[in-house]
C-alpha cells in the first residue's frame, strides 16, 4: 500500500473533508486507489472530519431518496441517464 495514502485496518482509503474541499487535486492518488481497477481497490472511500451540518444534509437526502424510490416507475424513468447506465 502507498505510504502517502491513509487506510483503515481493513484497507479502505480515508480522506479528509477539509482536504477534499481545499485541495481536491492532492487526493488524486487516494481516489484512484479507492476506485481504481487494481486488486486492492475496494470501491469505497471514507471521508473524515465532516462538518456538523452534514448530519442535516444526510437526513434530507435519505428522505428525498425514499420519496423518489416510491414514485411511479414512469416518473422515475424520466431521470434515467442511459449514457452512464444510471437508473
Amino acid at each position: 500500500m502507498d505510504s502517502n495514502i491513509l487506510y483503515t485496518q481493513e484497507g479502505v482509503v480515508v480522506i479528509s473533508y477539509t482536504t477534499l474541499v481545499s485541495s481536491p487535486l492532492s487526493l488524486k492518488d487516494s481516489i484512484e486507489h479507492a476506485f481504481g481497477s487494481g486488486s486492492r481497490s475496494l470501491g469505497i472511500i471514507i471521508v473524515r472530519d465532516l462538518p456538523p451540518v452534514y448530519i442535516t444534509y444526510r437526513e434530507r437526502l435519505l428522505k428525498l431518496a425514499y420519496h423518489f424510490a416510491n414514485l411511479d416507475e414512469s416518473t422515475r424513468d424520466k431521470h434515467v441517464h442511459a449514457e452512464s447506465r444510471y437508473r
